[in-house]
């Protein structure tokens, strides 16, 4: 987790970069997180989403944390959304 310097709340996200290594240009993609107290009981989640996420390219996404409370973070999953043919 990282915390926004130019942010006057000092907010907190969780970054990081995911490739698209197909040949598809995807309608949408998101990933999501699963957010746990020091004590280890899950307190939130969180994601991020892109629009059409093309073939080739790396999307750099941030998924905000809201609650002071969070002290460690697991990656759930990501998904992708097909294009209608």
């Amino acid at each position: 987790m990282v915390t926004d310097g130019a942010d006057l709340f000092k907010t907190r996200y969780i970054i990081g970069e995911l490739k698209n290594i197909s040949d598809i240009t995807f309608v949408s993609a998101s990933v999501e997180f699963i957010l746990y107290d020091s004590a280890g009981n899950q307190i939130d989640t969180t994601s991020d989403h892109i629009k059409s996420f093309k073939a080739g390219n790396t999307w750099k996404f941030k998924a905000i944390v809201l609650s002071d409370d969070v002290a460690y973070f697991e990656f759930l999953h990501a998904t992708k959304t097909y294009p209608r043919y």
